[in-house]
């Protein structure tokens, strides 16, 4: 699994010293836990239900999928940094995923891809 964060977040440091971290993916009514999450300030969990995996890892309540991941490596982006884990447990449930596109949010409902 790979993901970044901008460099000047206040959480890379965590990320950098992190030997695992989880992926949470959204439903596609989550907008307001997402909106959380993109607001200024530290320590958001304690604005969302959650639960803490074995791995010790924070799995929000709701969402669609959880994939939890073991550090793989860690790549400098230029003014991000890329984070590579290796998938050690997941967990899905069928729904509509959040997406962020544009300025928005939207759901895969409706959406049609060319074949």
């Amino acid at each position: 699994m790979l993901w970044s964060l901008r460099k000047q977040s206040w959480y890379a440091q965590h990320f950098l010293e992190a030997d695992a971290f989880a992926i949470n993916v959204l439903s596609g009514h989550q907008h307001q836990v997402s909106d959380i999450f993109a607001s200024a300030g530290s320590d958001k969990f304690h604005r969302v239900d959650h639960r803490v995996s074995g791995y010790k890892l924070p799995l929000i309540d709701g969402a669609l999928a959880h994939l939890e991941c073991k550090m793989w490596r860690q790549v400098d982006g230029g003014d991000h940094w890329i984070f590579i884990g290796e998938v050690v447990d997941s967990l899905h449930t069928e729904g509509e995923p959040l997406i962020f596109f544009n300025g928005r949010y939207a759901t895969t409902a409706g959406l049609s891809i060319p074949a």
